[in-house]
């Protein structure tokens, strides 16, 4: 019986070490959508509260609470950017015409406000991140290790053969490198 039961807690480990080490992998971009999703809810939940709100735009909000949850679930796996670009698409749209819809009509509500500055600072992060990654694939959120100097390979380098370069650099902003002699 003992050796079941440790079986299964030892099997169950293992599978939740598996799903935690595949957050780990994008953690980055999945961290902020999370964060984002988790501040479109607070902004529904206090658009729901709030009196004098069209039921139009209760819906707009609560569909781009939905996108933000797509887009949350596409953001675990980054290596399948193009499921992610086309949520962020559809998460781009209706942050718009939220944003346009609540605050172009409604006299301004202090928790609305608040709430919506959290969401705005949310979709710019993720947005900094998302091109980011677009820009550089593998990037994990995490520090690079900085190769050190190897003193076998630059052994075979004496100070002459290491000659500094003289560079010019014009008012225009183009850099001149003098020719190899």
């Amino acid at each position: 019986m003992y050796r079941f039961l440790l079986l299964t807690a030892v099997s169950a480990g293992i599978l939740g070490f598996g799903s935690v080490a595949e957050a780990r992998g994008s953690k980055s971009l999945f961290r902020l959508a999370d964060q984002y999703r988790t501040a479109v809810d607070t902004f529904e939940q206090i658009v729901l509260r709030v009196r004098g709100v069209d039921r139009g735009d209760e819906r707009l909000v609560g569909r781009l609470d939905d996108a933000s949850r797509q887009m949350r679930l596409a953001a675990r796996n980054p290596r399948h950017l193009n499921r992610l670009y086309h949520e962020w698409r559809d998460v781009q749209k209706l942050h718009a015409e939220v944003e346009a819809a609540i605050f172009g009509k409604y006299t301004p509500n202090h928790d609305l406000v608040e709430a919506w500055n959290l969401v705005s600072y949310s979709y710019v992060l993720f947005a900094e991140e998302y091109f980011y990654q677009i820009e550089n694939p593998g990037h994990d959120g995490g520090v690079r290790r900085i190769p050190l100097r190897s003193a076998r390979r630059d052994s075979y380098l004496s100070e002459s053969a290491i000659t500094p370069l003289d560079i010019t650099r014009l008012p225009s902003g183009t850099i001149l490198v003098p020719p190899p002699q």
